[in-house]
Protein backbone atom coordinates (compact mmCIF):
# COMPACT_ATOMS: atom_id res chain seq x y z
CA UNK A 1 0.00 0.00 0.00
CA UNK A 2 2.89 2.43 0.67
CA UNK A 3 4.86 1.92 -2.37
CA UNK A 4 0.94 2.21 -4.44
CA UNK A 5 1.37 5.93 -2.51
CA UNK A 6 4.44 6.30 -4.19
CA UNK A 7 7.24 5.77 -1.22
CA UNK A 8 9.89 4.20 -2.27
CA UNK A 9 11.18 1.93 0.13
CA UNK A 10 14.23 -0.62 1.20
CA UNK A 11 13.11 -4.31 1.85
CA UNK A 12 11.82 -4.77 5.81
CA UNK A 13 13.37 -7.93 7.62
CA UNK A 14 11.72 -6.70 10.70
CA UNK A 15 9.43 -5.17 12.09
CA UNK A 16 10.07 -1.65 11.37
CA UNK A 17 9.98 0.02 7.72
CA UNK A 18 11.94 3.11 6.81
CA UNK A 19 10.33 6.02 5.90
CA UNK A 20 12.80 8.68 3.79
CA UNK A 21 10.82 11.81 4.93
CA UNK A 22 13.95 14.27 4.30
CA UNK A 23 13.27 17.83 4.97
CA UNK A 24 9.41 16.60 6.09
CA UNK A 25 10.94 14.92 9.08
CA UNK A 26 9.63 16.77 11.77
CA UNK A 27 6.26 17.46 10.47
CA UNK A 28 6.38 13.52 9.47
CA UNK A 29 7.19 12.57 13.42
CA UNK A 30 4.53 15.12 14.41
CA UNK A 31 2.13 13.04 12.27
CA UNK A 32 3.26 9.56 12.80
CA UNK A 33 2.32 10.76 16.41
CA UNK A 34 -0.87 12.00 15.95
CA UNK A 35 -1.68 8.63 14.70
CA UNK A 36 -0.18 6.30 17.21
CA UNK A 37 2.81 5.37 15.93
CA UNK A 38 6.22 4.48 17.23
CA UNK A 39 8.61 5.65 15.43
CA UNK A 40 12.93 6.90 15.57
CA UNK A 41 13.34 9.85 14.18
CA UNK A 42 16.40 11.08 12.29
CA UNK A 43 15.69 14.91 11.43
CA UNK A 44 16.45 15.66 8.11
CA UNK A 45 16.14 12.38 6.85
CA UNK A 46 13.83 10.14 7.71
CA UNK A 47 11.79 7.59 10.42
CA UNK A 48 12.03 4.55 11.54
CA UNK A 49 8.38 3.50 12.18
CA UNK A 50 7.75 0.42 14.50
CA UNK A 51 5.02 -2.41 13.23
CA UNK A 52 4.15 -4.55 15.97
CA UNK A 53 0.03 -5.56 15.93
CA UNK A 54 -2.17 -5.58 12.72
CA UNK A 55 -4.03 -2.53 13.88
CA UNK A 56 -1.40 -0.30 13.32
CA UNK A 57 -1.27 -0.47 9.80
CA UNK A 58 -4.37 1.26 8.51
CA UNK A 59 -2.90 4.23 11.02
CA UNK A 60 0.42 3.99 9.50
CA UNK A 61 -0.79 3.92 5.50
CA UNK A 62 -3.32 7.00 6.89
CA UNK A 63 -0.14 9.00 7.56
CA UNK A 64 2.44 7.91 5.41
CA UNK A 65 -0.39 9.30 2.79
CA UNK A 66 -0.49 12.65 5.35
CA UNK A 67 3.21 12.68 4.95
CA UNK A 68 3.09 12.97 1.54
CA UNK A 69 0.98 15.40 0.52
CA UNK A 70 2.92 17.65 3.17
CA UNK A 71 4.80 17.94 -0.95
Amino acid sequence: ALRNQGWRLPPSQANFIWLPTGARTEAAAALLDRHGLTARIFPGEGARVTIGEAESIAPLIQAAGEILALG
